[in-house]
């Protein structure tokens, strides 16, 4: 991907300029208008022509850059007017532009310009165009832990909540809906993707960064315009799996002082607006891919208080002391929230959250996740 070279803001010339080589990297043709009552340039990309507009700022203020855009979008709106092959493109530029401010971009063009392509880029790297699915991220800081990136990426994990999400819906064409909760109108584009998931355009272009760095996903332009897919999808889900294996999962086993299966517990948690979700063996059970029988119990719950065991009738097991269920506290919330079905008025995790969570899992897990590959009978 095209790095743009640092540069003096005081004049839109040198930005055009900037502007050119970042569109012949890209494959795109560009071609200067001299005169000045025309637009900036005329821009060629993916069989598409576009008169263009471009607007630059000194800084990186919120309430300038939606100013500019819209300027510049009316000027281009006016130029491309003028002929029926033409269509507008609106661009602004920053010394450097942060992921806040793209997505901010985002919310402002999906409400003011709605259907109108236009971009932004920076001295920093940043090229953002989603009307033509292309967006290079700023960079961001290398962490060290969970969210470092994986086998050499220069990317973050995908593996982050939202990542997670973001997995589920590409693979939701494949999975029945009695299993998993998620969109199943295929992608094609990150717009369409970010649309789908409910996520930032930006969180989803960086999430499609890392997982073509890992070779699991292919670029928009390899892709050619068809649907995103996740190849290799075993080899992917043990990657998934694996990644969740150095998170500390919470967990507090509990004994009923009231009595009752473990159904009757779930109630008790649901009328106590805890909002248990089925997890692990118990769930596999509840989406009819169980195999395993007499496993523990477990449910999630992102977060119980002494207060929430008493009025449910439960207390912490001793260690080493019977207990009837395991409260576990989801390393992926959002992720999960999003993916549960419900079975019998409660609600349950998703077969492919099962999956990853039971691969590694001590009590006959990896058998479980196993039998549950078998069922979804992915497709390479």
């Amino acid at each position: 991907m095209y790095m743009i070279q640092s540069m003096h803001m005081e004049q839109e010339g040198p930005a055009l300029r900037v502007l050119e080589r970042g569109a012949v990297a890209h494959g795109w043709s560009w071609r200067a208008v001299p005169h000045p009552a025309g637009p900036d340039g005329v821009l060629e990309a993916k069989g598409r022509r576009f008169v263009v507009e471009l607007k630059a700022a000194n800084s990186a203020r919120g309430p300038e850059l939606e100013s500019l855009l819209a300027d510049s979008a009316l000027r281009a709106q006016a130029h491309a007017r003028l002929s029926p092959d033409d269509e507008p493109l609106p661009i602004v530029f920053a010394p450097r532009l942060s992921a806040s401010m793209l997505e901010r971009l985002d919310r402002y063009a999906l409400e003011f310009l709605p259907g109108l392509c236009w971009g932004a880029f920076d001295d920093q790297g940043v090229w953002h165009f989603p009307g033509l699915s292309v967006s290079k991220p700023p960079p961001r800081a290398k962490r060290r832990g969970r969210n470092s990136s994986i086998h050499g990426s220069g990317h973050p994990s995908p593996f982050s909540d939202l990542g997670q999400w973001l997995a589920k819906v590409l693979l939701a064409p494949r999975v029945t809906k009695d299993w998993l909760q998620a969109p199943r109108e295929s992608a094609s584009t990150l717009r369409l993707l970010a649309a789908l998931s409910k996520v930032s355009l930006h969180s989803a272009a960086r999430w499609s960064a890392s997982m073509q760095d890992l070779g699991f996903l292919d670029s928009p332009e390899d892709a050619q315009d068809e649907p995103f897919r996740i190849h290799r999808v075993a080899e992917f889900l043990e990657l998934w799996s694996s990644s969740l294996r150095p998170r500390r999962v919470v967990e507090q086993r509990v004994r009923s002082m009231a009595g009752g299966d473990f159904t009757s517990i779930v109630a008790r948690l649901v009328r106590a607006q805890a909002d248990p979700t089925l997890s692990l063996h118990s769930a596999c059970d509840s989406l009819g891919v169980g195999i395993v029988s007499g496993a523990p119990q477990s449910v999630y719950l992102n977060s119980w208080s002494p207060s929430l065991l008493s009025q449910c009738g439960l207390a912490p097991a001793p260690a080493g002391g019977d207990f009837v269920l395991v409260l576990r506290q989801p390393s992926a919330p959002e992720s999960l929230r999003r993916g549960r079905v419900q079975v019998n008025n409660v609600w349950c995790a998703d077969v492919i959250q099962c999956y990853v969570d039971l691969l590694h899992y001590p009590v006959r897990g990896n058998e479980q996740a196993k039998a549950i590959l078998g069922r979804l009978e992915w497709r390479s």
